[in-house]
């Protein structure tokens, strides 16, 4: 086994340094480092100065984001001085835009066991989220390939469940896959090819993904109401699919369903009463829901980097940097996160390299 490397590093008197462990009241040195980037974004605003390069090393863990931190033009470097937010050398450094979900226990509730499948009941766990102090849930939001879906609905914000850094998938049937339709009627009225509909009777938010005409424009949208005696599945008239509806070629699937939880991975979270619904892939591990809206807003940033940081468990892009100069997101990991990895609109000589997504 090849022996160990030490890696040596000496510091500038400038530099900042931030732990899990540290105290946005403190000074930021080694000894006594912050606690948050945040804090540090801060510190830096009262420490630069324009001819000294200034570097804020974060130590090892991970560090929680109930919002995005917000970056603005007085948080800038220059090119002879820049601002660097980066990894200790190897260090695993986490900014995580989740909350971890505990308490779990099984599911007693006679109604809810009835609408399980039974081979899920022995397995799937409950966690109250209110309990916990979870209150903000976000919202399954229109989208996708059609007119009448208002544009501030676009910034749809839903919470998502990841168990051991992998994203779990909510409830759905079929599986996998997709199934298709038979006919439609005004757009509004259609006829699956199955009599599934039975089961979702008394669903509290059915919602459907579907493939209406082309496989390259989908469409989230709720049901709005069922038939099931004569396989009807009721879409909204005030969605019309940008296309419209071909029988022949229309693909769809639904989720959000409590009853269709019926494989390891699936979940269902109950906003009403503040429960989530779990049935976990292995018999240990942790639980994140997704909750801040992104990581890093930058809005006319200059000559600031962030290097060798994993970003994840967001429900909205991660990092999005608008206007401004040379701003530079470098050897990081980018995962599990709602939106984009890095949006960038206007400004100049901005970079994103060497990253994992």
């Amino acid at each position: 086994m090849a022996a160990a490397t030490t890696v040596s590093l000496s510091f500038a008197e400038t530099d900042l340094h931030v732990s899990p462990q540290g105290d946005d009241g403190a000074p930021g040195t080694q000894e006594q480092p912050l606690a948050t980037l945040e804090g540090a974004r801060d510190r830096v605003r009262q420490l630069k100065t324009p001819e000294t390069p200034l570097t804020v090393w974060f130590a090892g863990g991970t560090y929680w984001f109930a919002k995005p931190a917000v970056f603005s033009a007085e948080d800038s470097g220059t090119e002879a001085a820049p601002v660097t937010y980066r990894a200790l050398p190897g260090a695993e450094v986490r900014f995580s835009g989740g909350q971890r979900v505990g308490g779990w226990r099984p599911v007693t509730d006679a109604g809810i066991l009835a609408r399980l499948p039974e081979e899920a009941r022995p397995h799937v766990l409950v966690a109250d989220l209110r309990a916990r102090g979870i209150d903000d849930y976000g919202r399954l939001g229109r989208r996708g390939s059609a007119s009448g879906i208002p544009r501030e609905e676009y910034g749809w914000v839903e919470a998502e469940l990841f168990w051991n850094d992998e994203p779990m998938t909510l409830a759905r049937w079929p599986n996998e896959g997709f199934r298709g339709i038979h006919e439609v009627e005004g757009e509004e009225r259609v006829t699956i090819d199955s009599d599934r509909l039975e089961r979702w009777v008394g669903e509290a938010e059915p919602w459907i993904l579907a493939y209406w005409r082309y496989d390259w424009a989908e469409l989230y949208e709720p049901v709005i109401g069922l038939e099931p005696e004569q396989r009807v599945l009721l879409r909204s008239g005030e969605l019309t699919p940008s296309y419209g509806i071909n029988p022949g070629a229309a693909r769809w699937y639904a989720f959000n369903l409590l009853g269709e939880m019926d494989l390891p991975g699936e979940y269902y979270l109950d906003r009403g009463n503040g429960l989530l619904y779990f049935w976990p892939p292995s018999p240990s591990g942790e639980a994140v829901l997704s909750r801040s809206n992104g990581l890093v807003r930058a809005e006319e940033l200059r000559n600031v980097t962030f290097r060798g940081v994993t970003l994840e468990a967001s429900r909205g892009t991660a990092v999005a940097i608008e206007g401004g100069a040379g701003c530079k997101v470098v050897g990081c990991t980018i995962r599990n996160v709602g939106g984009r990895a890095v949006q960038v609109d206007g400004g100049s000589n901005h970079e994103v390299y060497g990253c994992d997504v």
